[in-house]
This record gives C-alpha cells, structure tokens and sequence, in this order.
C-alpha cells in the first residue's frame, strides 16, 4: 500500500500539468498562438515521459522485491551509460550535469537499460538536494577489475546514522521524501554484479558510487 501510495504523490504533479495544458488547448485552441500550442504540447510531452519513467521504475521495484528483475549482461562502453544519462533533454534531468573525468575506452559487463536507470536515479537524487544553479559533477573512475560511475553533489549530505537507511524502500530522512531512487540503484546494481556506495564529499554534499565490473 505505501508504495502504490508513493507512486500515486509522484504521478500527481506531472498529471496536474499534462491535464491544465490539455484543457486550455481544448478551450482555446482557436484564440492561443502558435507557439504557445507548441509550449503547451511540449509540456504534456515532458509530463507524459516523466510519469512513463517514474512506472518503470516502480515495475522495477516490484520485480527487485520479488527477486526477479530481469537483466540483460553484455560488454557496455562506460561512455554510453554516462551519455544516456546525462541527456539534457531527458524528463529525469532537471538541472545542471558536469561530466568531469571520462577516460576513453573503458569497458563494463552490464544491462545498458538497467545500468542508465542506476545512474539517472542517482543524478535525480543529486539534483533534488543540491543548492539552485550548482552542477551535479560525474566522474568516471577506473580501477583493477571495476568502474565506478561517481555522482557527486553540494548538498547537505547524509548524517552517519542515515547512511545505511537512505538505500531502504520507502526511507524518510530528515529532508523528507521516499528512497525509492537509491533502494532501486543498489538493488539494479547488484543484480548487475555491482553495487552502490555512499561517502560524504569534502567540503560538504555527498558522493554516490556506482561501481560495476570491468569487460575482460
């Protein structure tokens, strides 16, 4: 019931916008200009795409607690995960994203579907919390066997006693708001092979990794 709670809050807001829109073209298409039918159809077009992301993410949560999201491995260039996510015309995008590390030719056993859900609700995440204007930064960060995709934020960060917390489904924190996005994070991750992982930045905001195994 919580869940279907929390998908009716988010589905809400982007519902409000496509039907406000809808209705001033139904009533007044005859009178409204032609650019601003142009704004109004690309507002029901971002609204739609947003609740069409925010039901796949909760399919993904009900197959994560049944224990059977489904997964497609295959070599996946670390380059096209970070594109994918990062697209600024995307409904989850929201803000300002700075790639700042990307080093070329790196390789990763992944879902490339699954691997960008991980890394958008990680930005989203970052975004939601940061101070208006400051860039969500992401980095790229090779190891030995592993690739950690950094997200990295100026917000105010998790409390220690929050940390273990904020990956369960359905967390509250201190700021408010459900942890649907980082619970569905781990979850694909380590259905991936890889996992999620959280550490306070220095200088204040947070650092997300999400960390997958490198193509041999």
């Amino acid at each position: 019931m919580a869940l279907i709670n929390t998908l009716g809050h988010d589905l809400r807001s982007p519902l409000t916008a496509v039907r406000g829109a809808a209705t001033l073209l139904i009533q007044g298409l005859d009178e409204i200009p032609r650019d601003k039918q142009v704004h109004l159809l690309e507002i029901i077009d971002l609204r739609v795409l947003q609740m069409s992301d925010r039901i796949e993410d909760i399919l993904a949560i009900c197959h994560l607690d049944a224990g059977d999201l489904s997964v497609f491995m295959e070599p996946v260039r670390a380059e096209s995960i970070v594109t994918r996510s990062v697209d600024p015309d995307h409904p989850q995008c929201e803000g300002p994203v700075e790639v700042t590390e990307l080093p070329a030719g790196l390789v990763v056993e992944a879902d490339l579907e699954r691997a960008t859900q991980v890394l958008r609700a990680l930005i989203a995440n970052a975004q939601r919390f940061s101070p208006d204007g400051a860039p969500v930064e992401i980095a790229v960060e090779p190891a030995a066997d592993t690739v950690s995709f950094v997200v990295a934020d100026r917000g105010p960060g998790l409390e220690p006693a929050e940390r273990a917390a904020a990956f369960q489904r359905l967390w509250h924190g201190a700021r408010g708001g459900p942890g649907l996005g980082l619970y569905l994070a781990r979850g694909a991750a380590r259905v991936m092979g890889g996992d999620v992982a959280y550490e306070p930045r220095d200088g204040g905001g947070s650092r997300f990794f999400f960390t997958l195994n490198r193509h041999e």
